[in-house]
C-alpha cells in the first residue's frame, strides 16, 4: 500500500502508479510517446527533403546550410528523441546504461556539428582575400574529433562506474532505481557525469566564440543565433538528463516537453 501512488514506478505493468492516482503514468507515457514518435517520423521527413533539395537538386539555401551537416543534426534529433524512451516504465539495467549514450552523444554531436560549420564560415569570411575550399570532409574530420573525447569519457564511465538499476533505500522505502554499479558505485556516475558535462561545456565556450566571431557575415550564411539558442538549450538538456539517475518518471515527461521545444525551435533555424 505504501508504494501505491508514490511517483516510483515499482511494478512493471504501471499499476502502482496508474490506478486511482492523481497522474496516471500510463495514459502519460502514452501520450509523450506518441508525440515524441510523432516528431521523430517529421524529422524522418526533413531527412528527405535535405537528400533532396540538398544532395540530389542542390538548391542554393540548402547547400549554403551543408546538407552534410544538416542530415547529422537531424540524426542527432532523431537519437535526442529516442532518448526520451529510456525513461518509460520500471527502470531496466540496459535502458538505464543507455541513458547517458544516446543522450550524450546526441547533444555533443549537435553542438559539434553546429561548431563545425561555423567554424568554416569564420575561415572563409576572415580570409576573404585568399580562396579556400574547405570540404565537407573536411568538417566531419573536426566533428568527429568534438566527439571522440565523449565517446572516450562514456566508454571508461561505463566500464568504470556503470550504470544499472537496483533496489535502494528512497525515503524509508525499497525501491528499483537507476544507479551507479561497476567497480566504483557511488559517487563514480557522478564523477563521470561532471567530466562529460565539463567536455560539453569546452565544446560550448569554443561555439560561443565562433558565434562572435561570425556575428556580421551575410545574412545567408549567418547561423551565430541558432548557435546560441540551439546549444545552450541542448547542454542545459544534457546537463539535467546524462547523469543516469532516471529513477524518477517525472523528470523525464518534462523531458519529453522540453526536447521537442528545442529540436522544433533548431530545425525551423536551420531550415
Amino acid at each position: 500500500e505504501d508504494y501505491h501512488c508514490d511517483q516510483f514506478i515499482d511494478c512493471k505493468n504501471l499499476s502502482d502508479e496508474s490506478n486511482d492516482c492523481a497522474s496516471n503514468y500510463t495514459v502519460l507515457f502514452i501520450v509523450f510517446g506518441c508525440i515524441t514518435g510523432f516528431m521523430i517520423l517529421v524529422c524522418i521527413l526533413l531527412i528527405g527533403l535535405v537528400i533532396v533539395y540538398g544532395l540530389i537538386l542542390k538548391y542554393r539555401r540548402m547547400k549554403v546550410a551543408s546538407p552534410t551537416f544538416l542530415l547529422i543534426l537531424l540524426v542527432s534529433t532523431i537519437i535526442g528523441y529516442s532518448s526520451v524512451y529510456a525513461w518509460f516504465g520500471k527502470p531496466h539495467p540496459v535502458a538505464c546504461g543507455f541513458q547517458p549514450w544516446i543522450l550524450g552523444l546526441s547533444t555533443i554531436s549537435m553542438i559539434a556539428a553546429l561548431c563545425a560549420k561555423n567554424f568554416r564560415i569564420w575561415r572563409i569570411f576572415r580570409y576573404q582575400n585568399v580562396k579556400q575550399r574547405i570540404s565537407d570532409l573536411d568538417l566531419l574530420v573536426l566533428w568527429f574529433a568534438m566527439i571522440l573525447p565523449s565517446l572516450v569519457i562514456l566508454v571508461v564511465w561505463t566500464i568504470v562506474s556503470t550504470p544499472t538499476a537496483t533496489m535502494e533505500d528512497r525515503g524509508g522505502e525499497e525501491h528499483y532505481v537507476c544507479t551507479t554499479g561497476g567497480f566504483t558505485g557511488k559517487p563514480g556516475g557522478l564523477i563521470f557525469f561532471f567530466i562529460l558535462v565539463g567536455y560539453i561545456a569546452i565544446v560550448l565556450m569554443f561555439g560561443v566564440i565562433l558565434s562572435i566571431l561570425t556575428r556580421k557575415v551575410p545574412t545567408m550564411f549567418n547561423e551565430s543565433k541558432l548557435l546560441v539558442i540551439s546549444i545552450n538549450h541542448r547542454v542545459f538538456f544534457g546537463c539535467y538528463h546524462s547523469s543516469g539517475d532516471g529513477n524518477q518518471p517525472i523528470p523525464a515527461r518534462y523531458s519529453a516537453h522540453y526536447l521537442i521545444r528545442i529540436h522544433s525551435d533548431s530545425e525551423k533555424s536551420s531550415m
